[in-house]
């Protein structure tokens, strides 16, 4: 089995259970999915790639996140999408010199169409 059909099959069987929690530094719950959640969310990240992205089985994406349930929920629509995921960490502002180079790179290797990334990200 998948893991979108594994996902499909706990979203039907118990959707209201927690999948997934992300923890701060302090161990305190900031975010969390539901089998339910974590399903819609995906799909909703890959009808947008599909749809107003106009992306096609095969493309790729860059996901530039930082740790987070974001990136399960970006990853997880890529491959409900067909869409071949390249993640990729932020650069660090502190050293964006350096990072940008090895970003720049990976993007450009990568051959990816668009960049999927959170909020603190997006004016980057």
């Amino acid at each position: 089995r998948s893991v979108l059909e594994a996902l499909d099959h706990w979203a039907a069987a118990t959707p209201s259970k927690a999948v997934f929690i992300f923890l701060d530094d302090q161990g305190n719950s900031t975010c969390t999915h539901t089998f339910l959640s974590l399903q819609a969310a995906s799909r909703s990240v890959a009808d947008h790639l599909t749809g107003p992205l106009q992306l096609r089985k095969g493309d790729r994406a860059l996901l530039v996140y930082p740790p987070s349930l974001d990136f399960i929920v970006a990853f997880l629509g890529c491959l409900a999408a067909g869409i071949v995921a390249v993640p990729v960490y932020p650069p660090d502002p502190s050293k964006l010199r350096q990072d940008l180079v090895a970003f720049a790179a990976v993007a450009a290797s990568s051959g990816a169409s668009v960049a999927l990334t959170s909020s603190a990200y997006s004016h980057a």
